[in-house]
């Protein structure tokens, strides 16, 4: 009887260890699509709140993460990978194309990476929001970046206002620059 029952233990042990596998693989998993130009490669979770999490110019990582979240109405921000899946694609292996999008709104967002060399590189981020509604939505849009400039967390400086953010690493001349729209913006149907 105790061997019998032992059994049973570990067999339905084993049964709720697969279940539980089974739930966490079926959570949105990680979509990471790379991005490769020149002497650069950008690296993208579209599917998960990772989002950008490496950018390597000449073999130097200078990214921790760098991702959107979306706040509509009063409601609660979020990542806009909980807006729905990713949709993506990319028309060349610089080009990145992902959409979100639920009955209310999308948010598009269209990554080109150029990698000019020695020690050049750009990321361009065009964005588009579409209401589909047939009234105005209130949409707060974020951008969180987390730079780690020359691959150090530490000694960077930072300058924004209302429209630009600029970071850079002492006379290194490693630098990024965030370029945005004006606040209060309403998206018209």
């Amino acid at each position: 009887m105790k061997t019998k029952n032992a059994k049973n233990i570990a067999l339905n042990a084993l049964t709720l260890a697969a279940a539980v596998l089974i739930s966490v693989t079926t959570a949105q998993a990680a979509t990471p699509v790379a991005l490769n130009d020149g002497n650069s490669t950008a690296w993208v979770d579209v599917d998960g709140p990772a989002g950008m999490y490496q950018w390597t110019v000449d073999g130097i990582n200078h990214l921790n993460q760098q991702w959107f979240w979306v706040r509509a109405g009063s409601g609660p921000q979020a990542p806009i990978n909980s807006i729905s899946a990713a949709s993506w694609s990319q028309s060349a292996a610089n080009k990145l194309t992902t959409t979100y999008a639920n009955a209310s709104y999308s948010v598009e967002i269209m990554y080109t990476l150029t990698g000019a060399g020695s020690g050049t590189a750009d990321i361009d981020e065009g964005i588009k929001l579409h209401n589909f509604t047939a009234s105005p939505l209130s949409l707060s849009f974020y951008q969180y970046s987390d730079f780690n400039l020359l691959n150090t967390p530490g000694g960077d400086q930072v300058v924004m206002d209302n429209l630009s953010a600029y970071q850079w690493k002492g006379d290194s001349q490693v630098a990024e620059g965030i370029i945005g729209v004006g606040i209060g913006t309403r998206l018209a149907p």
